[in-house]
């Protein structure tokens, strides 16, 4: 079973945020740009501007997630089941949000992770 989710997040440090995740129990460093952890491969990439910036403008609004500077892709490991994926994705948001990022998760279970009914908003871009 493959289980990917989208995460976006307001950030203005990249490396802030490797640096949150990476302090996640059970995360593993994953070249420059990634984590793993026993259930999920995460890896941030930039989001696109051409595909969300249709107002020409390079800032998102707060409320505006899918605009957020970075998304990280999460991919399910191999052999994880449906319960160890939503229990990862959901440290992962709490880690998030714990550490003063705007998170908003977009996948198939959504619903399943914490406040899945809220858009989190920092106020600001996160910490850095």
């Amino acid at each position: 079973m493959d289980l990917c989710c989208n995460v976006y997040v307001d950030t203005g440090s990249p490396a802030c945020l490797l640096e949150t995740l990476s302090g996640i129990p059970g995360s593993v460093p994953s070249g420059p740009h990634g984590v793993s952890f026993a259930a999920l491969s995460v890896l941030s990439v930039p989001s696109v501007p051409s595909v969300h910036d249709d107002h020409g403008t390079d800032r998102a609004e707060p409320s505006d997630f899918a605009r957020w500077s970075t998304v990280l892709a999460c991919a399910s490991r191999r052999g994880a089941s449906q319960d160890e994926v939503i229990a990862t994705m959901a440290d992962i948001l709490e880690a998030l949000w714990g550490a003063g990022f705007g998170a908003v998760a977009a996948c198939e279970y959504q619903e399943r992770l914490p406040r899945a009914d809220l858009v989190e908003v920092s106020g600001g871009r996160g910490p850095g």
